[in-house]
């Protein structure tokens, strides 16, 4: 079997962390995990030092550099240092059997034109989350331009590409994009693309490394033999902190659409287009809201 490690990228989610390692120790598919904590601001660094043995390992980020640097960290680590073939990116809010990790394992063995496999997930919000990314995704949609069109195209949409219609596909689908909550990549990938890029603070992951392994001519799998459960919990996000994800997400877009996407020139301007419009109402909503607040504080 193909040599594999984990890294679990913290910040300020030492429990779920802990919880994760504890169960991936356990795994003789898993040779080595490795917890980079982010710069976190609670006591995450204290807590993390419970867990450290042989097979686990904590490295500890001078600042908050965003997923993907704080990823690498740990990737160039089981792929420089501990030469390990095939590494698993694994969100903290993560749960998984071995058996999971075996089968993309298995996968990567049997078919050497995949550089990136993923698996179908469940769990708490699901209906909020797609199972992969379609590469039509990019398609010009005169809905996606204001956020009033947003909010109604949300409403009334039939979601597609949801854990039902994953469960009717082959057990390996080719796709675009797969979630980048839980994935494995083959670490000779990892060094073509250089591992992840460092200009995207975070979101769009999924995308641009979807863009780089077209660019490399292979493959990105989806099995729905097995699963992984994504315990993310929505209903704690404040409309405050949902436009502030938001005018994250939107700003990462424009750096996506500038270095990867490959798009006509229509479908580029309508995207930066829609983009721009996009931060512009979260700044104007959230200067709203923080009015308010104002307000209600001096009353």
């Amino acid at each position: 079997m193909l040599s594999a490690g984990a890294v679990i990228l913290n910040y300020n989610s030492a429990n779920d962390s802990i919880r994760l390692a504890n169960i991936l120790v356990n795994f003789k598919s898993i040779k080595k995990v490795i917890i980079v904590d982010n710069a976190s601001t609670d006591n995450s660094r204290i807590q993390l030092n419970q867990v450290v043995n042989s097979k686990i390992k904590i490295i500890l980020n001078n600042r908050n550099s965003g997923y993907n640097a704080g990823n690498n960290i740990g990737l160039k680590e089981l792929v420089e240092k501990d030469n390990l073939e095939i590494c698993f990116i694994i969100n903290p809010d993560v749960s998984l059997s071995e058996e999971t990790i075996i089968e993309v394992i298995e996968n990567f063995e049997k078919h050497e034109d995949y550089a990136v496999l993923s698996s179908i997930h469940d769990g708490p919000g699901i209906a909020e989350e797609w199972q992969w990314f379609d590469k039509n995704d990019w398609s010009i949609k005169p809905s996606e331009l204001l956020f009033i069109t947003r909010f109604f195209n949300r409403k009334y949409k039939v979601r597609d590409k949801t854990l039902e219609d994953a469960m009717l596909l082959p057990d390996l689908s080719d796709v675009y994009g797969v979630i980048g909550a839980f994935l494995g990549i083959r670490s000779e990938t990892l060094k073509e693309i250089n591992y992840f890029d460092e200009d995207v603070f975070l979101y769009w992951e999924e995308i641009i490394l979807a863009e780089q392994i077209q660019s490399l001519g292979k493959k990105i799998g989806l099995l729905n033999k097995v699963s992984f459960k994504h315990l993310h919990n929505y209903s704690n996000i404040t409309l405050f902190k949902k436009i502030q994800t938001n005018l994250r997400l939107y700003s990462s877009a424009l750096i996506v659409i500038k270095k990867y996407a490959d798009l006509s020139i229509t479908q580029r301007l309508f995207w930066n287009t829609s983009t721009r419009i996009k931060i512009f109402e979260s700044k104007l909503l959230l200067s709203i809201l923080k009015f308010f607040k104002i307000v209600g504080l001096r009353r």
